[in-house]
């Protein structure tokens, strides 16, 4: 992707959406609609008004990408709750011992990965294929769905050997443990992919559990302010 071009574009979205603006991520996003339309056949002349375009969309709804990125982070916060909840009920066992280890899920991998859409990882950990086939379904459902079950399955195939810090924080961080890579076959993608979207975790199982999380956060919000 030229990066005169993703500049423009970051720019130009920034100054349509005044209330989002930018924060970091969001150049990885704004890197595959890049990539997408020009694989796509698209004139490269216009490459950057298109993906202006779907960036400024996809930045108008809180569902889709906007709350990624606002003041506080709250779909960030909200999404990385229901991954953890979704984590503890699954492999609890897991769930429990990245706790006790110190692993920090929610900064080291959820993070990243929500608001880079799983574009971070692209052409190192794992090929962009991966990344553009997620993107598809997420277009299609416009619904996070997608990679809340991408996020899990890269957890839940973490290795059960209780591993220190030091070895889970890379394998959170760099996904070693899956064994990709950056140049991995097309096959490999859609295997993963494939295993991925076979988690049972609806739109609707997804949707209570950021309703549950915005009760917490203003009980929270609440019983902080009645004790100042």
């Amino acid at each position: 992707v030229d990066r005169r071009e993703l500049r423009r574009v970051l720019l130009a979205v920034a100054a349509r959406r005044p209330d989002v603006g930018y924060c970091q991520g969001m150049d990885y996003v704004a890197a595959v609609i890049l990539r997408a339309l020009a694989e796509g056949g698209g004139s490269r002349d216009d490459g950057g008004a298109h993906a202006f375009g779907v960036l400024a969309c996809l930045l108008a709804r809180d569902g889709m990408l906007r709350g990624l990125y606002t003041r506080g982070f709250p779909e960030v916060r909200r999404r990385s709750y229901a991954l953890s909840t979704l984590l503890a009920a699954t492999r609890p066992e897991l769930s429990a011992h990245l706790d006790d280890v110190g692993a920090c899920v929610e900064v080291a991998a959820f993070a990243p990965w929500l608001q880079t859409s799983f574009a971070y990882h692209a052409g190192d950990a794992w090929p962009y294929e991966l990344v553009a086939r997620a993107w598809d379904v997420f277009m299609l459902e416009r619904h996070w769905k997608c990679f809340a079950r991408l996020a899990l399955h890269v957890l839940l195939v973490l290795p059960p050997d209780g591993a220190p810090l030091e070895v889970v924080m890379p394998q959170l961080q760099r996904l070693e443990h899956l064994r990709l890579g950056g140049d991995a076959p097309p096959e490999a993608s859609r295997s993963l992919l494939e295993a991925a979207l076979t988690l049972k975790v609806t739109r609707a199982t997804l949707d209570d559990l950021g309703r549950e999380f915005d009760a917490l956060d203003a009980e929270a919000a609440a019983a902080k302010a009645r004790s100042a």
